[in-house]
């Protein structure tokens, strides 16, 4: 277990457990410096808020990674890593100027508290018959992303992507719920093997698909403009 630590201004933070890591029940903060914690043979759950500027939060488990506590990067170069056999939020809100890169493994991804708020795109990656579900208050930008074969479910105000989005074969559902906001999923590169339903009451929504493509029943805005394109 892991006392509460006396940091300086801008003093990082490692600490790495063979089996379980148990963080302190208090609040971290390290300026400029990095976090990186780590339960190399168990599971991981936060215990107290965690915050740097412009480093690197990473939270690593071999086991579930459980988020219940605030965390937050402030500058373009504070960036999130999250890994676990499962990646789940159950409280606090999640602040990402930075990138935001999550590897769950053969778990879920559930990151849908209604305040987290990704600036950086977010990379989300997962497998086996898995669920995926993130939320953002403001606009959700993703990076590339190769997810399982579960649901996947993003909530926003605008989604967008800079990488293709691709779901592993026969995969659930795929919700989009933007807002008032617009919807880009539009790289020839993207891969959904499951319906897509695209919400949203902004100007236009758009997605695209390398194979076919199976469209839900989408709910839009009175003048939202429509571009589906397969092939």
């Amino acid at each position: 277990a892991l006392g509460a630590p006396t940091l300086g201004a801008n003093t990082g933070l490692t600490a790495i457990a063979g089996t379980t890591l148990t963080p302190p029940a208090a609040a971290i903060g390290t300026g400029s410096g990095s976090i990186d914690l780590r339960s190399n043979g168990g599971t991981l759950t936060t215990a107290g808020t965690l915050a740097t500027t412009s480093g690197t939060i990473t939270l690593s488990a071999t086991g579930l990674l459980s988020i219940g506590h605030d965390l937050t990067t402030t500058a373009a170069a504070g960036t999130v890593s999250l890994t676990g056999l499962g990646v789940t939020q159950t409280a606090g809100t999640i602040t990402a100027f930075g990138a935001t890169t999550v590897n769950a493994g053969a778990g879920t991804i559930s990151l849908a508290q209604a305040t987290n708020d990704f600036t950086g795109a977010v990379t989300l990656n997962n497998s086996g018959a898995n669920n995926v579900a993130i939320r953002d208050q403001n606009a959700l930008v993703l990076g590339p992303s190769a997810v399982g074969s579960g649901t996947l479910s993003l909530t926003a105000v605008g989604v967008s992507q800079g990488g293709a989005l691709v779901q592993a074969a026969g995969a659930g559902a795929v919700t989009v719920d933007a807002g008032a906001g617009t919807i880009a999923l539009t790289l020839a590169t993207n891969d959904f093997t499951g319906a897509v339903t695209l919400n949203a009451t902004g100007a236009t929504v758009s997605v695209r698909d390398t194979n076919a493509l199976a469209l839900g029943a989408p709910t839009l805005g009175a003048n939202t403009g429509l571009t589906a394109i397969a092939g």
